[in-house]
């Protein structure tokens, strides 16, 4: 789909809900699809006794965040991260992006490519909960998730009349970002459509910034972003005991890859990468349905499809020629097609007044396919060739300097995952529980390669000792299959991948100060087994083991009447079998956040942010032996914004990210950007 066109449908997505909208309603969170629903005994317990961190769609709002990256930058033990794919990545508990496993409304978002997801093309309008869960969370949610949990719950419409909102922002860097949302009920049906557009061009870099020969100062080279959503939840109740539901989900966009702003010859630097991403489609849908079978027996399940296809380019070099120059290797000009169809079966029963037994059965199939061309066949020498006649024979031939010549790609792989898994919830009292789960998962593969399996558990407490205080625990071991191109890429892959596996254990605390004072801690600490990562020949090989040691502790209070938050992460990541570079890279050991809301009056109100980070190591590529290693410089961001509230409906507000412009990195020659401003206005109908 072109840009105007995706404008054209956004556009119809805002009339929609300017012209039907004549009333103001509160949307609620959509349901339909959770394996753990929001008070039942069984989320109760597990709640308590394990970690949990919640977003609501107000802290959202009032943020100003757009996007689940910028949303999440406040929680405890989670890092955000960009470096070379040119988008955001998400560590949590110093486990990579593909160990989280994200849900929104129970379909998994993870790339079945390399596992990873793409945080800043999942926009924030459609969202009413975002729930954050460690690796010591139910075992209902099945493969996966070996750092724990992320839970996006959408919107739904309620009460017997619309609300529909428009929201339209504007800034630096030629940034547009305009959403729409409309949303209601009528007798059984609810229902809640949201439409989002986002875009900007190349960022703009700090001023603090050094330029260098691949990266002059100024704009961010290939750096832009342009993505449009659409969204839509319907739910139907059918009688008294039977909910059914019906989840869409659209975009369209394409991204940019800065490329690094170092050279091959810096042995620290990844050798720079001129890419992009376009035609980026995505598409799922989700059947779902909530049946009680009796006062204490629910039945819960859904079908669901997905499907992510992109046009990737890799170009010879900071001109973008594409595939022009036989000396370089690598270049490529492919369309990449992943997807997935699954369905979950959950059975929840309530034994007795106090204890819970659930049980769940999960399948899916993944499939990744590519079709195009790649420049990687090596032809050592050029010759020359030359031959005279008459007599003087000549030969030429001659060695020369390697060249590459171009291949077709044409790859599909399939694979099936499957999990099984059983639960008890018991609420020993009215002060304490525990919860106990286990179950198995399997990676069927096609190539004719052996099949894996593994175990999964989890067994999780709490106690309250008083009205204060609260101890938990807990104890897990989880597990997640190879995604697909690090089984079956042509030149990385390696079918012979095992599950990584991780066993986590943490202890935690909650203080509840007063009415409006919450202090929570944990202790954590896991052991990851067949860690997934390239050789020094870029072919995927599982590690032996790491272990991750941290603390994370998050306070709450009011402020006036506003509030104020503050976290601390504390991280040690270790390489538990090469002594090279026994910490692991990009995991920041020290990281601080500071968040403020305040109304000014009754109109105007404030909001700002603060993030510290320090101590990140980085190692040197392949090429040097040891390994060498250095230091990221430590930085400050802070973010600023006010609102204004014209009358009920209608809300001014203005905002500064990176307010004192700090050129910082997350990784080694990838720069992000400066300072950045912006300005809009929400309308409520």
């Amino acid at each position: 789909m072109n840009k105007p066109a995706r404008h054209s449908l956004l556009l119809a997505g805002v009339a929609s809900c300017v012209f039907g909208t004549p009333a103001l309603a509160d949307n609620q969170a959509y349901t339909l699809g959770q394996i753990e629903v929001a008070g039942s005994q069984q989320a109760d317990v597990a709640e308590k006794s394990t970690t949990v961190w919640r977003i609501s769609a107000d802290e959202i709002e009032r943020r100003g965040a757009r996007t689940l990256d910028e949303a999440l930058a406040q929680i405890p033990g989670l890092n955000i991260r960009t470096g070379g794919e040119g988008s955001p990545r998400i560590d949590m508990r110093g486990q990579r992006t593909r160990q989280i496993k994200l849900l929104v409304n129970g379909i998994p978002v993870n790339s079945n490519a390399d596992g990873q997801f793409n945080p800043a093309l999942i926009p924030v309008t459609q969202i009413e909960a975002i729930v954050v869960r460690s690796a010591t969370s139910s075992v209902l949610y099945g493969e996966g998730g070996t750092a724990g949990i992320i839970n996006v719950i959408t919107r739904r419409g309620t009460a017997d009349h619309t609300t529909a909102s428009v929201d339209a922002r504007f800034g630096t860097n030629a940034s547009r970002a305009v959403s729409a949302s409309v949303g209601g009920q009528a007798g059984a049906l609810d229902w809640f459509i949201a439409a989002d557009h986002q875009e900007h061009g190349n960022t703009r870099l700090s001023n603090d910034y050094v330029g260098t020969a691949e990266q002059p100062r100024g704009k961010r080279r290939n750096s832009d972003l342009d993505n449009t959503n659409i969204t839509g939840n319907f739910g139907y109740q059918v009688n008294r005991d039977l909910k059914i539901g019906l989840g869409i989900s659209a975009s369209e966009g394409s991204q940019g890859k800065p490329p690094g702003i170092y050279p091959s010859t810096d042995v620290f630097a990844q050798v720079p990468r001129y890419e992009r991403n376009d035609d980026i489609s995505q598409l799922s849908t989700q059947l779902s349905a909530d049946w009680a079978i009796s006062d204490r027996t629910r039945l819960r399940g859904w079908i669901y499809a997905s499907q992510l296809r992109q046009d990737e380019r890799r170009y010879d070099n900071s001109s973008y020629a594409l595939l022009q120059s036989n000396a370089i290797n690598g270049g490529f000009d492919k369309t990449s097609d992943s997807r997935s169809l699954g369905y979950h079966l959950q059975v929840e029963h309530l034994a007795t007044d106090r204890l819970t037994l659930s049980a769940a059965f999960d399948t899916r199939r993944d499939s990744y396919g590519e079709d195009g061309r790649i420049r990687d066949v090596a032809v050592t020498g050029g010759g020359g060739g030359g031959g005279g006649g008459g007599g003087g024979g000549g030969g030429g031939g001659g060695g020369g300097a390697t060249t590459y010549n171009i291949r077709a790609i044409d790859f599909s792989q399939q694979t099936y995952v499957d999990s099984i898994s059983g639960e008890a919830a018991y609420k020993i009292n009215d002060r304490s529980g525990i919860t106990a789960g286990a179950g198995w998962i399997r990676q069927r593969r096609d190539d004719g390669g052996s099949d894996q399996t593994a175990p999964i558990a989890a067994l999780s407490t709490y106690v309250d000792i008083d009205a204060a205080w609260r101890l938990k625990g807990g104890l897990s071991r989880k597990a997640r299959a190879p995604s697909l191109s690090q089984l079956y890429e042509s030149a990385r892959g390696n079918p012979n991948l095992k599950m990584e596996e991780s066993t986590t254990a943490e202890i935690g605390t909650v203080w509840k100060a007063n009415a409006h004072t919450t202090v929570e801690a944990t202790v954590f600490r896991s052991e990851i087994r067949n860690f997934i990562q390239p050789d020094n020949n870029s072919v995927q090989q599982n590690q032996e083991r790491f272990r991750n040691t941290g603390l994370e502790v998050l306070a709450r209070t009011a402020l006036g009447n506003g509030t104020i938050s503050t976290g601390y992460t504390y991280m040690s990541a270790k390489n538990l079998v090469n002594a090279e570079s026994r910490t692991l890279q990009y995991l920041p050991r020290h990281r601080l956040t500071l968040d403020v809301w305040q109304p000014i009056g009754d109109k105007l109100s404030w909001s700002g942010s603060l993030l510290y980070v320090r101590d990140q190591s980085y190692y040197s590529r392949g090429t040097t032996t040891p390994a060498l290693s250095a230091e990221l410089p430590s930085y400050v961001l802070a973010n600023t914004r006010l609102t204004y509230a014209l009358d009920t409906k209608i809300q001014l507000y203005a905002g500064i990210d990176n307010l004192f412009d700090r050129d910082y990195a997350t990784a080694y020659g990838f720069p992000q950007p400066g300072r950045t401003g912006y300005l809009g206005m929400r309308v409520r109908f």
